[in-house]
C-alpha cells in the first residue's frame, strides 16, 4: 500500500470515527459509566411509557430499564441497569446514577413537594415526577439548592465580567495561531478517542457484571446503607405527628380517605353514620393530613359528587378552597384526575368560592386563612423539633430564653410525646425527672397519655420510667376505654405486650367501649406471636365476642390478616364449628362478608376465601339487608375477589346463578366489573 493510499485510509478512518461520535453522542457524554447510558429530555411518567422505553432500549429482567438524573444532576439518563429489573428504596429518597454505575438514593426531605412518601421499587419512580425535574444541577423541588446555585452563578458572572475586560485584546491576537493548533489537536483526539472506544468495548465484552466483584460490593453496600437509614422510622412517626387529627382517629381518616378515592358512597356513608356522627367527630372533615390535604381533596379526586355533598352537609366548616402543601384545592384535584362531572359541578355550583381564593378578593381574610393553614400543616415550634432530635443541650438554651415548653402541636402532642414516639429516651428521662412544668399526665383529644404513645411505639424503656413514679398512667384508659395493652396489641408492640403480661396481667381481660379485649386488638394488628402469647396465659377466652358479636375471625378478615385467619379458622373448626359462621348482632354479617370490604391489593382476600371454602364455611349467607359476599365485593370494587367468586369453583358454594349475576350487574357501572360478570355469564351459558 503506497503513501497516498495510507493517507486516504487515515482520512476514511477519521470520517468513520466522526460519524460514530455523532451517532453515539448520547452515550459518549457519559462514557465514564461502566455500561451504556443515554441522555433523554424526559423520563417516562407512567407504567405504559416506562414499558415502551424499556422495549426501545431492549432491556429485560436481568438488565432492567431505569431513568434517573446523572451523578451531576445536569441531565436525565436512561439505561438498562445490570443489577436487575428493580431495587427497593426507602421513602424520603429520590434516585441518581452514581459512581461508575450505582443506582443510589438521594435524600429529598427538604423538598417543598413531591418527595416519595412510601417505600417503592426503582422501576416505579414514575409515580414521583419531582424526582425527574432538575434545573441548574438541582431538583426543582429543592428550593434551597436552587437558591444556592443562583447566588453562585451571579457571583461567577460578576467576576467573569471583570476578567473579560482585561483579556479581550489578548484573545484577538492569539486567535489565529490557536485555531490552527486546535484543528490539529482535534484530529489527534478523534483518532485517540476511536482507538480507546474500541478497546473499552472489547474489555466490556470480556468482563461481565457478575465477574466484577468490586462493582457488586459497592451496590450491595449502598443497599445496606439504605436499609439501615434511620429516617425510615422518622417518616413512620411523622404520619402521626404532622396531622390535625389525633392518633386514634388516624385509622378513621384513612378509611374515609379510601372511600373518597374509590368513590364508594355506601362504605363512606356507613362510616359517617356509625363512626363520625355518633361520636361527634365531624371536625375530621376539615382536618389536614401529612400532605396538607383534607377529605374534600380526596373526594374531588375520587369523583363522587354524593360523597362531597355529604362532607359539606355533615360539617359546615369544611371548606373547598383549602389548599394542600402544593397549593392545590378541591377543584385542582378534580381537574388533575380528570373527574369531568366533579369539575363541572364545582365550577357551576361553587365557582365563586374558587375565584375568591385564587384571585385574592378580600385579602385580609385570605391572609388570616393562610396563617391558619400554616399552623394546620404540621409546622413545629423550635422546641418541638428539639424533642424530635432529642437535643438536651439546645433544650437548656431555650429554657434560658424563657421559651414556653408546654405548648402542644395541633393534634395535642407535647415534647415528651414526640420524644417518646421517636424513642429519644434520654430526652424522655430528662423531661420526666427534671422538667416540672411539663404535665406528665396530659392527654390529647382522644384521651391518650404518654403511656399510650409508648405502647404504640413499643417503647418499653419509657414504660419502665413511668412505673417508678407514675404507675397509674400505665393502667389508665383512653376516652374510648382502651388500655396501653390494647394499643400494644393493635400496633404489634411485642415487647410492651410481654411487659404487661409480666407486671400488669390483671389488665388482660379489660374491654374497651366496644367490648374488645386484648386478643381482639391482636387480631386486628395481625401479629400471630402476640396472639399466641396472650392465649398462653390461659386467662383470656379465645372464643370471646365483642359487643356487636364479632369474633377474632371477623376482625382478622376486616384487616386481611392471613396468618391470623388461618390460625383462628383451624381452631374454630376443631373446637367450635359454629363460630366460623358467626353473624354480627346488628347487621348479620359473617367474617366472609367483611372479607369483601375493601381491597388490600396483595391477593390476601383470595388466600383467605380459599381457607373458608376448604373449611366448608357458609359462603352463601346474606346479611340482614340481603347482601351477599359478591354484592359487597362489587360495592367496594374488590376486583380480584370478584374474579374469584364468579369462577366455577365458587359458584356452587355461593349459590350464584345467571339471574343473580344479571342483578349484580345493575349494582355497578365499573367497566372492569361488568366485563368480569359478562365473562362469567358467557361461561355459564356455554356449560348449559
Amino acid at each position: 500500500m503506497n503513501s497516498q493510499e495510507n493517507l486516504e485510509m487515515l482520512l476514511l478512518t477519521i470520517l468513520i470515527c466522526l460519524a460514530q461520535a455523532v451517532l453515539t453522542a448520547k452515550e459518549d457524554v457519559l462514557s465514564d459509566y461502566s455500561f451504556p447510558v443515554y441522555t433523554t429530555e424526559r423520563c417516562p411518567r407512567d407504567k405504559r411509557e416506562w414499558d415502551a422505553a424499556s422495549a426501545r432500549l431492549l432491556c429485560n429482567d436481568s438488565y432492567g430499564y431505569h431513568c434517573v438524573p446523572d451523578k451531576t444532576f445536569s441531565s436525565l439518563i436512561e439505561f438498562c441497569y445490570p443489577d436487575g429489573k428493580f431495587k427497593r428504596f426507602q421513602k424520603g429518597n429520590c434516585l441518581e446514577l452514581a459512581y461508575t454505575g450505582i443506582l443510589n438514593h438521594v435524600k429529598c426531605k427538604n423538598f417543598s413537594f413531591g418527595c416519595p412518601d412510601q417505600d417503592y421499587n426503582s422501576n416505579e419512580l414514575y409515580n414521583y415526577p419531582a424526582c425527574f425535574n432538575i434545573l441548574e444541577n438541582c431538583f426543582i423541588a429543592d428550593i434551597s439548592c436552587l437558591k444556592l446555585r443562583t447566588d453562585r452563578k451571579k457571583q461567577r458572572a460578576m467576576k467573569q465580567g471583570r476578567q473579560d475586560e482585561c483579556l479581550c485584546t489578548g484573545y484577538i491576537a492569539a486567535f489565529s495561531v490557536l485555531s490552527i493548533l486546535t484543528i490539529m489537536c482535534v484530529l489527534v483526539k478523534i483518532i485517540h478517542f476511536c482507538y480507546n472506544k474500541q478497546q473499552k468495548r472489547k474489555k466490556k465484552q470480556n468482563l461481565t457484571y457478575e465477574e466484577n466483584p468490586l462493582l457488586k460490593r459497592r451496590i450491595n453496600s449502598e443497599s445496606e446503607n439504605m436499609r439501615s437509614d434511620h429516617l425510615n422510622m422518622e417518616d413512620d412517626i411523622g404520619r402521626y405527628i404532622f396531622v390535625d387529627f389525633t392518633v386514634e382517629d388516624a385509622q378513621l381518616f384513612d378509611l374515609l380517605k379510601r372511600q373518597c378515592l374509590n368513590g364508594v358512597y355506601v362504605g363512606f356513608n356507613y362510616l359517617v353514620e356509625s363512626k363520625v356522627i355518633p361520636k361527634k367527630k365531624n371536625e375530621i372533615f376539615h382536618q389536614y393530613d401529612v400532605h396538607g390535604c383534607t377529605l374534600l381533596h380526596y373526594a374531588a379526586q375520587g369523583g363522587s359528587i354524593t360523597i362531597l355533598k355529604t362532607i359539606l352537609k355533615t360539617d359546615p366548616e369544611a371548606r373547598l378552597q383549602n389548599e394542600s402543601h402544593q397549593g392545590q384545592n378541591a377543584l385542582h384535584f378534580a381537574i388533575r384526575y380528570k373527574r369531568k362531572d366533579m369539575s363541572e359541578y364545582l365550577i357551576t355550583q361553587h365557582g365563586k368560592t374558587f375565584i375568591k381564593s385564587t384571585e385574592g378578593v378580600d385579602q385580609s381574610s385570605s391572609m388570616e386563612e393562610n396563617k391558619n393553614a400554616s399552623i394546620r400543616t404540621g409546622k413545629f415550634e423550635p422546641f418541638h423539633w428539639i424533642a424530635w432530635n432529642g437535643d438536651l443541650r439546645i433544650l437548656e438554651v431555650l429554657k434560658e430564653a424563657y421559651v414556653d415548653l408546654t405548648k402542644l402541636t395541633k393534634n395535642g402532642l407535647g415534647i415528651l410525646d414526640i420524644a417518646c414516639m421517636k424513642k429519644e429516651n434520654d430526652f424522655c428521662r430528662h423531661v420526666i425527672e427534671n422538667e416540672k412544668e411539663i404535665d406528665i399526665e396530659k392527654v390529647d383529644a382522644s384521651g391518650w397519655n404518654i403511656a399510650h404513645y409508648a405502647a404504640m411505639c413499643n417503647n418499653v424503656e419509657v414504660m419502665q420510667l413511668l412505673k417508678n413514679k407514675h404507675e397509674q398512667l400505665l393502667k389508665s384508659k383512653t376516652y374510648g376505654s382502651k388500655t396501653s395493652l390494647h394499643i400494644a396489641c393493635e400496633y404489634g408492640s411485642k415487647d410492651v405486650v410481654s411487659y404487661f403480661i409480666e407486671y400488669f396481667i390483671s389488665l388482660l381481660n379489660c374491654k374497651d367501649d366496644k367490648g374488645w379485649n386484648a386478643i381482639h386488638f391482636a387480631a386486628k394488628g395481625g401479629d400471630l406471636d402476640i396472639l399466641e402469647e396472650l392465649l398462653k396465659t390461659n386467662r383470656i377466652d379465645f372464643e370471646s365476642l365483642t359487643d356487636e358479636g364479632k369474633t377474632l375471625l371477623h376482625l382478622a378478615c376486616i384487616h386481611k390478616r392471613v396468618e391470623i385467619c388461618k390460625y383462628v379458622t383451624e381452631r374454630f373448626y376443631e373446637c367450635n364449628r359454629k363460630l366460623l359462621d358467626q353473624e354480627t348482632k346488628t347487621h348479620g354479617w359473617t367474617a366472609a362478608h367483611y372479607l369483601a370490604v375493601e381491597s388490600k391489593g396483595d391477593g390476601s382476600e383470595v388466600d383467605i376465601i380459599e381457607m373458608f371454602l376448604d373449611r366448608e364455611m357458609e359462603l352463601s349467607a346474606r346479611t340482614k339487608k340481603g347482601y351477599s359476599i359478591l354484592n359487597i365485593a362489587i360495592d367496594h370494587l374488590n376486583i380480584e375477589l370478584i374474579k374469584t367468586l364468579v369462577t366455577e369453583r365458587y359458584r356452587t358454594a355461593l349459590k350464584i346463578t345467571e339471574n343473580s349475576i344479571r342483578k349484580d350487574r345493575e349494582q355497578t357501572k365499573d367497566e372492569r366489573i361488568l366485563k368480569i360478570l359478562d365473562d362469567a355469564l358467557s361461561e355459564m351459558s356455554d356449560e348449559r
